[in-house]
């Protein structure tokens, strides 16, 4: 879904000069991969990551792309203002603060070619649940374990209501809203989320402080009972919100 709307956004591009892509929090580049096996070689492909740790060696790289390191809440670097036809970026939803990407966004706005198009992904925390696969199967302990995980973000400063709110927060900052919508967990990958979510959780019992997640040792406990709730059926979602908009030319 979300590579599609960006090829069909490179698509209708102007076609003077190359079209310039970035990706924003690439991580292992995995999603500018694919991207390149859709898109014209002409088409430049730029990913920026706060580490470079992750990145593929360069060998193993398409010839359009290119990979750097980029803090994206400092200061923006002036060769990367105005520079882009699209701007992609995902899953910035735990490092997101107080309630509003504020800088971040900023920086992504400004990255932008006048007419050039932002599309952000995010995963909704803020409804983040577990579910049965029927009423018999409890989920008590995937539940504890997303209560110590939404009690730990309220005292680091994370507030994931903005998420919702993304379409708004792009619009008061200027840009054209060209599509919004809300993805439901789809059940074809609901196993493979949960695996995923089930990692990042249980990380949170080896780095985060006791004062922030509680008592690790009982934090660990549940999360290996939350783990047998899962091989029985038990799984977690969230919803994926994805927008698109515009900088108009002025």
């Amino acid at each position: 879904m979300a590579t599609s709307s960006v090829n069909s956004r490179a698509e209708g591009s102007p076609k003077r000069g190359y079209v310039s892509i970035a990706d924003v929090g690439i991580g292992s580049a995995d999603w500018l991969l694919e991207l390149s096996q859709k898109v014209s070689p002409n088409v430049q492909l730029h990913g920026f990551g706060i580490s470079n740790e992750l990145f593929p060696a360069k060998k193993y790289l398409p010839s359009n792309m290119k990979l750097e390191i980029l803090d994206a809440f400092q200061t923006l670097p002036e060769h990367l203002k105005g520079k882009f036809d699209v701007v992609h970026i995902r899953a910035f939803t735990i490092v997101v603060k107080g309630g509003h990407p504020g800088v971040l966004l900023d920086n992504l706005i400004a990255m932008l070619k006048p007419g050039g198009y932002l599309q952000w992904d995010e995963m909704d925390s803020a409804p983040f649940s577990a579910h049965s696969p029927n009423e018999g199967t409890p989920k008590v302990n995937m539940e504890l374990v997303i209560d110590k995980f939404q009690d730990m973000c309220k005292k680091i400063d994370l507030d994931f209501e903005w998420i919702s709110d993304l379409a708004e927060i792009c619009n008061q900052q200027g840009l054209k809203v060209v599509d919004s919508f809300r993805l439901p967990c789809n059940d074809i990958l609901r196993q493979m989320t949960t695996d995923n979510y089930l990692m990042g959780l249980e990380d949170l019992g080896y780095v985060v402080s006791e004062r922030a997640l509680g008592e690790r040792t009982a934090y660990r406990q549940a999360f290996n009972k939350a783990v047998l709730e899962m091989r029985k059926g038990v799984s977690i979602s969230m919803d994926m919100i994805v927008v698109v908009c515009q900088l108009e030319k002025k």
